[in-house]
């Protein structure tokens, strides 16, 4: 479970953040290693640099491509992924659907061509 912690850019304290969300700002520039954090738990102001986000970081680092991916696009973006997987599955459906619909006709018409040859004395 991820910790959560407050922080002081000066001007005003905003929170709660995670810890990975902490790790995040600093490596945007948005703060730095001598910003103040609390813990939520706590009410014991630390600058960030003194602050143990081992944990946090591991986390960060094991995390997957999808996750980055995910966490990286927009809304829009998201719902046009779900939209062309959508249609692929549509597609992919109806292409199955359709074999499965032509064969038996095509075959019947293999069917119809062979006996009319061999009615036919094979000409």
């Amino acid at each position: 479970m991820s910790r959560s912690f407050f922080y002081d850019t000066g001007e005003e304290k905003l929170g709660p953040v995670t810890g990975a969300q902490l790790l995040r700002l600093q490596a945007q520039g948005e703060i730095s290693a001598e910003t103040w954090v609390r813990a939520e738990s706590s009410s014991t102001w630390r600058q960030l640099a003194n602050v143990d986000l081992q944990e946090e970081q591991q986390r960060e680092q094991k995390r997957s491509f999808w996750s980055h991916l995910w966490r990286s696009m927009s809304p829009g973006a998201i719902m046009g992924l779900i939209c062309l997987l959508m249609f692929i599955g549509g597609m992919v459906y109806l292409s199955a659907l359709t074999i499965k619909l032509i064969w038996p006709f095509l075959l019947f018409v293999l069917m119809i061509w062979f006996f009319k040859r061999l009615l036919s004395g094979g000409s």
